[in-house]
């Protein structure tokens, strides 16, 4: 899964100058958070994490392209 959101990423970000490890940061901890509150992840909960993901990266590009 975590493959997967980095590929995602790296497509949005197209160069952009963005520290890898603040972006897996997000990702991990937004992974963990889901992890502690149940044992197992039916699809949708995998599905919803990977659109948070995908939100808080592109937010926080956005953030850091404002000038």
């Amino acid at each position: 899964m975590i493959e997967i959101q980095q590929l995602i990423v790296r497509g949005r970000v197209n160069g952009n100058p963005l520290d890898e490890h603040d972006i897996k940061q997000i990702i991990d901890t937004t992974i963990d958070e889901y992890i502690k509150n149940s044992n197992l992840l039916p699809d949708s909960e995998k599905r919803l994490i990977v659109e948070e993901c995908t939100f808080a990266v592109l937010e926080k590009i956005e953030q850091r392209n404002k000038p």
